[in-house]
């Protein structure tokens, strides 16, 4: 946080185009400046005395367990595309020996002669 809130006093002073070139060097994107802004003004307007409600734990768990379901979510998303890209890679090759396979005998009933190639 002691960081965060270095980068943001350091930011305050820059011009619009000095932000960028900072934002640049340092790898930091202007959104997460915003919300660090955001986050330092709701820390000093707290109350200081160290107080913590059962309120602010309880909407803090379920920001957590929140979080925990999107990333669930997105572990679950991960292995079924990962499954579908697996179903596409068998679909391709069943096509492919099955149009090899079509080929073969029209080819042969035919009397033509065979130029085999994988390209075509």
């Amino acid at each position: 946080m002691q960081d965060k809130f270095r980068i943001i006093l350091e930011i305050s002073k820059l011009s619009t185009e000095e932000f960028g070139e900072y934002c640049r060097q340092k790898g930091i994107y202007a959104s997460d400046i915003e919300r660090w802004k955001y986050e330092c003004e709701n820390a000093l307007n707290d109350d200081t005395s160290g107080k913590v409600t059962a309120e602010a734990v309880k909407n803090k768990n379920s920001e957590i367990k929140q979080l925990r379901q999107i990333d669930s979510l997105k572990n679950t998303c991960k292995s079924q595309e990962r499954e579908i890209e697996r179903q596409n890679k068998t679909l391709a090759i069943y096509a492919f020996s099955d149009r090899i396979f079509w080929i073969i005998p029209r080819a042969v009933t035919n009397h033509e002669c065979i130029l085999w190639s994988f390209n075509s």
